[in-house]
């Protein structure tokens, strides 16, 4: 069974919590951020929505069942003209462990894919970054290693993070498939 999350837009009152969980630096380390400032953030997310304006991003606060906003996961680089898009996703570290990540790729790959009509969602990750591939494997519906068959995508992502990355891929028949028998079993259950 998923966890219970919430998806939000925005908020320029996020601010400050964004903050206090990106300046763990467990979290700093992963994502190689720079945020030195509540501004920072700020500055961040009026992009974050000119960018959605523009439909080049969608990305959205994770809250857990509590209501804290625990994370962000976001769809970027969106290629409405051939259904793509890349995803990525960060959550506080005192949160690691707990099934917030499955569920919050969940349900931002049915926005992909119910609501945005896209048909693959790439997820890249630093090679160094063994939490992020542990948490992956998790995934029943990704396909791994799509680095040949999308060597520009592979190599755009790479270019971003400055480093060695593996490419994974999620097709949405692949979901579709994986989130009927999700569907099927909660309402059986």
């Amino acid at each position: 069974m998923l966890k219970q999350i919430q998806l939000k837009r925005h908020s320029l009152t996020y601010a400050d919590r964004i903050f206090s969980l990106v300046s763990d630096p467990k979290i700093k380390e992963a994502l190689g951020l720079s945020v030195e400032t509540v501004d920072d953030i700020v500055d961040f997310l009026q992009a974050v929505m000119v960018e959605e304006t523009a439909g080049k991003t969608v990305s959205r606060a994770i809250f857990n069942e509590q209501g804290k906003l625990i994370g962000v996961t976001s769809l970027m680089s969106i290629d409405h003209e051939k259904k793509f898009c890349t995803l990525g996703t960060w959550i506080g570290s005192r949160y690691w462990g707990k099934g917030y990540n499955e569920a919050s790729k969940y349900a931002i790959l049915q926005l992909a894919f119910l609501e945005l009509g896209l048909e693959k969602v790439f997820i890249g990750t630093r090679l160094a970054n063994k939490r992020s591939q542990q948490a992956q494997k998790k995934l029943p519906y990704l396909t791994w290693h799509a680095e040949e068959a999308y060597p520009e995508v592979h190599a755009a992502i790479e270019g971003k993070e400055k480093q060695p990355c593996l490419l994974n891929i999620v097709y949405r028949a692949d979901f579709m498939t994986h989130a009927s028998h999700f569907t099927k079993a909660s309402a059986d259950g």
